[in-house]
Formats: structure tokens, sequence, C-alpha cells
């Protein structure tokens, strides 16, 4: 029975029989040479038709190849990172590949194309050596004359999707050449049924049914790729929510041992979670991230009060804007000015900090002393400027000459960047908060439990590592044994009565022999001696495994399996998760079609089921094969014909259809299927018969 549920069945009338055993006679006369072309023309035929379609299915490949190419470049010019240029260069190979693949597929048709060029020309010639009025001329006549047919089919197939292709892509290709292969097919089945009439119809018939079959290809395309959408996004949301939930995480536990640093440092949590959230905004309008601010912090408060660490980083930002400064250069310039506050001098080495990074400090300090910058070089030698002073002096002339430039900054592609990455952080924190807040009284929980345990799991765990112990110390123990008794000779309680002793002895006398030999210098027995010591530990292994401890360990594990499998077995819940999320995403676009319904359904219409239950409407427009219970809701629409469960039953078994097309008659239960179902399986008893010559 055909998968769609249709039955459809082929007979030939008016004397079949009688007419394919003519052609039998008929084809006597033929030589066998000229019978092996006309099967190696028709084989050529299958394969350009299974190369067609493996030519279609190379282009989709190479279109989705090609966005992958492209996408893993997009990601390789972020990131950088070898990851992604292993993904790149993957990417490239698989597209190089899938090209390499379609070349052979177009050269295999090229040279089928012309092979079945001289095939089809010594038939013809064979044609006109065995007379005109011969009956091997008429039958040649008629096979050479379907060949040409088919194989103009198949021409004009190939170049069609090719036009096709180029003009309006992969599926107007597709389509027109199953349309134009189905109207070569049917014309050479039809001009051996009913000579030019019969050429004709069954060219008309198969350019329709080709078409159905291409739109066919086409909606699985379609199909397959609305699944991989909805399995994607599906996915890729939940990864997305799984990834954020971690990164947030470890972001908040990271922050929660930070805010634990600075209530020690300001003396309270209070204070602490004050500071830390103008850290956040600072982050959000500077080129600092949360962590940077939060590590300069902890050196400026060495020497500065916490309400004027924000001060000093802004104009130390200011300056990042201006000079383009690292974050090395800022811990830098930190230091630099907590030394000056912290010992109170101004020294050449902690000014340098400064004018090797673009600060001009004799400038800034001269300013504010009010000397030529000139002067300021000795006055520092001398200790004649503060520390204190110099500081300030040093920020209050970034301020002057940088001031605001932070903001500018702020504008560019990069910064913006760095800025989204702190606002995604924040988010990802309070997701990581959630989970950590909530997972800890589990980890309370499971620790507290561990605890009171402990006596009692200590003592399990003590005595299952004792048990696993011990099969790993017997199996050693029969390895030892083994080759003690090959190499030495000597005896074994744990293979005495055994079926392996006699062996070990045999063994043991063949390795006294091979080692006499390789004493006397023949090197090939030292191969001999490890082969017999190899045989050795495999009998070794193989009386470990019908040990009673082996035994009893494989006995365990299968009630084990008896046991998860009994248990899982119990309630589908157990074990069908996995299957039921394969077989939703398995789903394409007819399933949304059909649960979707009518237009006519107000959004969010609710209705209430035979169960009682208050579920969504849904139409079916589209219509329905069978009423699943009683009471089942539906929305009517007009126009539409409802039956009874009699009347649906006498439909079913009068319904039928007959198609006969010349002497080929077509029959068969329609039980509620489409024409498309019923054209389809026309299309493959059209691909079955291609074959056959019946001359009229």
């Amino acid at each position: 029975m055909p998968k769609n549920g249709v039955s459809l069945y082929f007979t030939i009338r008016d004397g079949g029989s009688q007419v394919l055993s003519a052609i039998g006679d008929k084809t006597k006369a033929l030589d066998k040479e000229t019978q092996s072309l006309a099967q190696a023309q028709q084989a050529l035929q299958k394969a350009n038709e299974s190369l067609t379609r493996r030519q279609t299915e190379l282009k989709t490949a190479l279109e989705k190849s090609q966005v992958a190419v492209k996408d893993a470049r997009s990601e390789f010019r972020k990131l950088h990172d070898e990851a992604s240029g292993n993904k790149l260069q993957d990417a490239i190979e698989e597209q190089e590949e899938l090209k390499r693949s379609l070349r052979d597929v177009e050269d295999q048709l090229k040279s089928n194309s012309k092979t079945f060029n001289e095939y089809r020309e010594t038939l013809r010639k064979g044609s006109a050596g065995s007379g005109s009025g011969g009956s091997g001329s008429s039958v040649l006549s008629t096979l050479g004359q379907a060949g040409a047919f088919a194989f103009l089919g198949d021409a004009a197939a190939q170049w069609g999707t090719t036009l096709a292709d180029s003009a309006f892509g992969n599926g107007a290709g597709s389509v027109l050449s199953s349309a134009l292969s189905g109207a070569g097919s049917g014309a050479a089945i039809g001009s051996m049924i009913g000579g030019p009439v019969g050429t004709a119809i069954g060219a008309a018939l198969g350019l329709v049914v080709g078409g159905l079959s291409g739109g066919s290809q086409i909606y699985e395309e379609q199909d397959d790729a609305f699944k991989s959408y909805v399995q994607e996004g599906a996915e890729s949301a939940l990864s997305d929510q799984q990834e954020r939930t971690e990164t947030g995480s470890t972001i908040a536990g990271s922050r929660e041992q930070t805010q634990m640093a600075f209530a020690q440092r300001l003396g309270s949590d209070e204070a602490a979670a004050e500071y830390l959230a103008q850290v956040r905004t600072m982050a959000a309008r500077t080129n600092y991230g949360y962590d940077e601010i939060t590590g300069y912090s902890k050196l400026l408060l060495n020497s500065y009060d916490p309400e004027e660490v924000f001060g000093v980083l802004q104009s130390l930002s200011d300056a990042t804007a201006a000079l383009d400064l690292s974050s090395s250069d800022i811990e830098v310039m930190i230091s630099g000015l907590s030394r000056m506050r912290t010992t109170g001098k101004a020294t050449q080495e902690y000014l340098n900090f400064f004018s090797e990074r673009g600060v001009d400090v004799y400038d800034a300090l001269g300013q504010a002393i009010g000397v030529d910058k000139s002067q300021v070089s000795d006055m520092v030698t001398d200790g004649e400027i503060g520390g204190v002073e110099a500081a300030q002096a040093i920020l209050d002339y970034i301020d002057q000459e940088f001031g605001g430039l932070s903001e500018k900054l702020m504008g560019t592609y990069d910064a913006m960047v760095d800025n989204l990455s702190d606002a995604e952080a924040n988010l990802q924190a309070r997701a990581g908060e959630g989970y950590n807040e909530t997972r800890k009284q589990g980890i309370q929980a499971q620790q507290e439990w561990m605890e009171d345990k402990e006596g009692e799991l200590g003592d399990a765990y003590s005595m299952i590592g004792q048990w696993q112990a011990s099969l790993e110390n017997l199996a050693e123990e029969y390895e030892r044994a083994a080759l003690d008794a090959v190499m030495s000779g000597t005896a074994s309680d744990l293979y005495e009565g055994s079926d392996q002793q006699a062996r070990l002895e045999e063994l043991a006398q063949e390795y006294q022999s091979a080692l006499a030999d390789y004493e006397a210098g023949n090197e090939e027995a030292g191969a001999r001696m490890g082969q017999l010591l190899a045989e050795a530990q495999i009998i070794a292994q193989n009386e470990y495994n019908a040990s009673e401890g082996a035994q009893l360990a494989l006995q365990s594990q299968l009630d084990l399996a008896e046991t998860i499998r009994e248990d899982t077995a119990s309630n589908e819940a157990y074990w069908n998760a996995g299957y039921r999320k394969g077989q939703e995403f398995s789903k394409g676009m007819a399933a949304a079609w059909w649960r979707g319904g009518s237009s006519d359904v107000e959004p969010g219409a609710m209705i209430l089921n035979a169960a009682g239950e208050v579920v969504p409407a849904g139409g079916y427009a589209m219509g329905l094969d069978r009423v699943p219970y009683d009471n089942f809701p539906a929305l009517l629409h007009e126009g539409e014909r409802v039956l009874t469960a009699n009347e649906a039953r006498a439909m079913d078994q009068a319904n039928g259809v007959q198609v006969s097309i010349g002497s080929v008659s077509i029959g068969g239960s329609l039980g509620g299927v489409s024409i498309l179902d019923i054209a389809m399986e026309i299309a493959k008893e059209l691909e079955r018969a291609a074959v056959v010559a019946v001359p009229r």
C-alpha cells in the first residue's frame, strides 16, 4: 500500500497480452548487439535522471554553504579568534567540496549525453540496415522515437533548469526541470501507444504530472527550511536562556564578592551598594567597564575619599579619549597620583608616569603655581612642590585641556559596543542574582544532608570503592599468575582445575623453547615469545570474566539495567520527553496551517471542549478527515458540508476513480485522498512504464 493511502493499478486492455507477445516475437529478430545498445541507452536515461536530481540537490546545498561562509566570515571579523577562524575554514572547505561535486555531476551529464547520442546513432543505423518494411525496423523505429522524445525531454529539462535557476532561482528551475522531463517521458510513452496523437496526449499528461512532482519537491524544500527555522529558533532561545543564566551567575558571583570587599573598605553593606550603583552608572557612560572601575577604585581609595574617586576617574576618562590610553596606562597614572598624595612629594619619577603618556606635567604645574614651565623641573628637584598639590594640578590641567572628550568618545562605534556589553552584563547579572540566591538554598540543603549522612554515606562509598578495587586486584592477579605460569612454569591455584590450565602448561613449554632459540641468536624467536605472552594475557582476561567476582559485577549491571527499564516503562513521561520534542520539530508548514484554522477566528478566541476545558478556538477550513471524538468543537464556514458517520462511510465505499488513456486503464479507491496524491502515484507508475513498448 503506498504511503499516502492511494491504491492504483494498471491494466492492459484490448488484447494487451497478445500485443506484448507480438512485440516479443518481433524483437527476437534483432541481433544481440542492438538489444544491448537499447538497454544501455535506457540505463543512461535513468542515470541522467538521477544525476539531474543530484545536480539540483548540490545547487541547493551550495546556496546554503554560501550563506554559511558569509556568516562565518562575519563572525571571524568580529572575534578574530582561533575557533571562529577554524569555523570559517571548515565552511570554505565544505563549499569547495560542493563545487567540485557539482562540476563532477555536470561533467558526467555531458559525457552521458554524448554517449547517449552515439547509442542513438548506432540504433538508427541498425534500423536502416534491417530494411524499411521489416518488423525489426518497426520496433527499432518505435524505440528510437520514444528514446528521442525522452532524451529531448531530459535535455530540455537540463537547459530549462539552468536558465530558470539563473533567472528565478532554484525553485523555478526544479519545477520547470521536472515538468519538461515529465513531458519528454510522457511523449515517449504516448508515441509507443498512440502515434502522434498519443505523443501529444502523453506529453501533456507528463507536463502536468512533472509539474506536480516538481512542485512537491519545492514544497518539501520549503517545509524543510520551515522545520529548521522552528527548531533553530526554539533551540537558540533555550540555549540563549541557559547561557544568559550561566554567564549571569558567574558575573553575579563575582560582583557579590566585590561588594563584600567594598563593604569592608567603606564600612557597611549599604555604603558599598550605593558606591557600586554609581560604578554601574559610570560604566554605562564612559569608556570604562564595571570591573575596570572597581579595580581602579581599590587603588584610588588608598589616597582619595569615596566621593572624590569618580571625579578622578572622569578626568582620566577624558585623558583616555584625547591620548588613546590603555587600561594599563590608567593604572600607572593612578599609581602616580596615589604615590604623590600618600608621600606628599612630587618627584621626577612620579611626574614621568604622566609625561610619558602625553600629559605636559610641567605646563600643568607651572600654571598651578604661577611660574614658567621651564622652572618647574628645578623646583621639583629641590622638593618645593608638594605631592597633593602636584596631583591636583595635573587633574585640573587634564580637565582644562581634555574635559568633555569622553562624552564625544561615547559616540564612536567601539565605545557604543563596549557600553552595550556593559548593559548586557548588568542584565545577565540580574538573572544570575536570581539564580544564585535561589540556588544557595539548594546548595545549603545538599550540604546539610551530606554532613548529616556523612557516616552512613561514607561507609557506603568506602564499600563501593573497596568492591571496585577488589575487582581490579583480581584482574591483575589473574594476569600475573598467567604470565608467571608461561615464563617460569609457576603453577597458580587460580587456574587449578580450569580449562585453561593445560593450555598454560603448553604455552610454558613453547615459551622455554622459543627462549632457547632466542638466546642462541634467533631474533624471530623473540616475536614468538611475545605472541605466547599475549595469549597468556587473553587467557587471564577470560578467566577473570568467568570468575565469581566478575560475574557478580556483571549481574549487578544487568539488574540495574532491568530495573531502570521497568521503572522507565511505568511512566511515559520518564522517557518520552526527547521523542516528543523531536516530533514537534518534525512538524512543518502543514501543521501550522492545520492548527491555525480559519482566518475567521478572532485572535485569542476560546472554546469549551468535550472535557470541559477552555482551549484556543481553531477552524478547519481545509477540512477534517475524521472527527476524533464525540462533541468535538469546530467552527464551520459558509458553503461547507457536514456528513453523518453513516453518510461518510457510504461515500468512502462508493467513491472511486477510473481513468483511461488509450489502452491503459487506471483505477482504485479514493478514500478521501487528494488529487495531488493521485497525481504523484500516476507519476510513479509512468516512470515504471517508460520502457514498455506497445505498438498499435
